[in-house]
């Protein structure tokens, strides 16, 4: 069984004890990511050149996961899978984008009336 097969709980503890490192679990998770990519279409920008992180006491520390391209990075394509905001490098493009859409979709919303 793989350390990704396992709850957060069990990954840090393994992380803390030096049973597996935050590369070795980077590596598997990059491996998977690709090997799925073709079937599934899961994910918008696969980053390969991740740094290793520290492990704290922080549960998630160490720990690869998959974040929604919802959050502007510079310098990595965030398109929150929208084909309008589609090849933008520009933050600050989303960030107009995506007030535009919460308070066009907040003023439309019977909650606020």
């Amino acid at each position: 069984m793989s350390y990704l097969d396992k709850s957060l709980e069990e990954i840090h503890a393994a992380l803390k004890e030096d049973k597996v490192t935050s590369s070795e679990l980077t590596k598997e998770a990059l491996k998977r990511a690709h090997a799925s990519q073709e079937e599934l279409n899961s994910f918008v920008t696969i980053l390969d050149d991740v740094k290793e992180s520290d492990v704290t006491d922080n549960v998630l520390s160490g720990i690869p996961c998959a974040i929604k391209d919802n959050f502007s990075t510079n310098g990595v394509l965030t398109t929150a899978s929208s084909n309008i905001l589609s090849n933008k490098l520009n933050p600050n493009l989303l960030f107009l984008g995506t007030n535009f859409i919460i308070h066009s979709s907040l003023q439309l919303s019977s909650y606020f009336n």
